[in-house]
């Protein structure tokens, strides 16, 4: 029977003070080259900041609560990559998690003054005025 190989753990000082001299191995080693941007990790981000963006935008205007979208990404970054069985996929990770947190945060601050114009239009008088910002906001991830 074939031996499947296990994940890469941390070493068990990861988790307590160093002792004198003594030296921690960290995962990725300094000495080796990992892949981080890659056409994969650029993609899966920019999905996941459309997505996330448009949840981010529609709860914003609807309810008024938004919600910081870099932990769910980053879980599911993680759980793409274990699906699609990619190797060393830790840095890529990371940059999927970049690419989608920091979209999502630009997108809320769109969104802070698409909510002021609208409560300033609806005073005002104008209507359908909340959907045209909502649609000026997607297409600005795009």
């Amino acid at each position: 029977m074939e031996e499947e190989k296990k994940p890469a753990q941390l070493p068990e000082n990861a988790f307590r003070k160093l002792a004198p001299g003594e030296r921690y191995e960290p995962l990725l080693k300094p000495e080796k080259s990992y892949p981080e941007i890659t056409a994969w990790s650029v993609s899966l981000g920019l999905i996941m900041t459309v997505i996330f963006s448009a949840a981010a935008a529609y709860l914003g205007l609807k309810v008024g609560q938004v919600f910081e979208a870099a932990i769910p990404i980053a879980i599911l970054a993680v759980g793409f990559s274990s699906v699609a069985k990619k190797k060393g996929a830790l840095g890529q990770n990371v940059i999927i998690q970049s690419i989608g947190a920091d979209q999502t945060r630009r997108q809320q601050g769109f969104q802070a003054l698409a909510a002021a114009l609208a409560a300033h239009q609806h005073l005002c008088g104008r209507r359908r005025f909340g959907e045209r910002i909502l649609a000026v906001l997607l297409l600005d991830e795009i």
